[in-house]
């Protein structure tokens, strides 16, 4: 939960500096729902790999760094339409928030190398 607060906090924050409309709750919604979405496919991914004995930690690590583009699709999508911002800046902001959550990324999951 931490990184998505923290992640939405970063756009949220970016955002009011630049003097761009920002709304913190659609924001935290669709970062939210992004993250929800991927994470329950991870899921599905990483349980299929672990029953037929494909755990290789490598492979799901870099697996799970191609699968996780799609989380920056849906936000850059998600801003673009909600709160009409660029898609370089949303691109940016997505960049943003996933640099600000990685700290706590690194702590709390192991690393795929």
């Amino acid at each position: 939960m931490v990184e998505w607060l923290l992640g939405a906090v970063v756009v949220h924050v970016v955002l009011r500096l630049i003097k761009l409309p920002s709304d913190i709750d659609q924001i935290l919604n669709l970062t939210g729902m992004a993250s929800l979405v991927i994470a329950t496919f991870l899921i599905v991914w990483d349980w299929f790999w672990f029953v037929v004995g494909g755990t290789n930690q490598y492979f799901l690590g870099i697996s799970h760094l191609i699968i996780d583009i799609w989380w920056f699709v849906i936000t850059v999508i998600g801003l673009k339409r909600i709160l009409g911002v660029s898609i370089w800046l949303g691109i940016v902001l997505s960049i943003l928030a996933f640099v600000a959550a990685m700290p706590f990324a690194i702590i709390f999951m192991r690393a795929p190398f």
